[in-house]
């Protein structure tokens, strides 16, 4: 079986997330379709799904989404951003490489990324059947810049600046 056809952010719009254990409704166990949908406390809706990546820029999150919050980037974006986990290895014994310092500097292990929504969009989601697809405005890595106590900025991994004296 080849893999699944990429889709870019928001695209998807059946969910993980159901309100009940479909053991006793056998009708609703089908792969890629969203199950038991009938939440008791209100209505949910896709905004983003492990495996997109943004049509602009090409960027795909990665990890395990953890620890999420939102923001104003400004008056008409909403940033969405999230800790993401790395708990795999790819080869060579480290996690997907996030780039800082205009590709001078890379850090592995667990990432901080965000996806950036039309706020107009956004506050009319909830209303409609749209995907989330037509009010993405762009994602990436949320750390662009890393220093060294010293103030420098990083020009490999390895370019912490120690003191001779602690």
């Amino acid at each position: 079986m080849g893999a699944a056809k990429l889709m870019p952010l928001g695209a998807h719009t059946n969910m993980l997330a159901e309100a009940g254990d479909a053991h006793m409704n056998m009708s609703l166990v089908m792969d890629g379709h969203s199950g038991d949908v009938a939440f008791p406390h209100g209505n949910l809706k896709v905004i983003a799904t492990v495996g997109e990546y943004d049509k602009t820029s090409g960027y795909m999150p990665v990890g395990v989404p953890d620890g999420m919050g939102a923001m104003l980037k400004d008056a008409s974006t909403v940033r969405v951003m999230w800790q993401a986990e790395s708990y795999g290895y790819l080869s060579g014994g480290a996690s997907y490489p996030m780039p800082v310092n205009d590709d001078a500097a890379h850090f592995t292990g667990s990432h901080i990324a965000y996806i950036d929504y039309d706020r107009t969009k956004m506050a009319a989601f909830m209303t409609n059947t749209d995907s989330a697809e037509g009010m993405v405005k762009g994602a990436g890595e949320l750390i662009e810049y890393a220093y060294n106590l010293a103030g420098r900025a990083l020009h490999s991994i390895l370019s912490f600046h120690v003191p001779a004296q602690l």
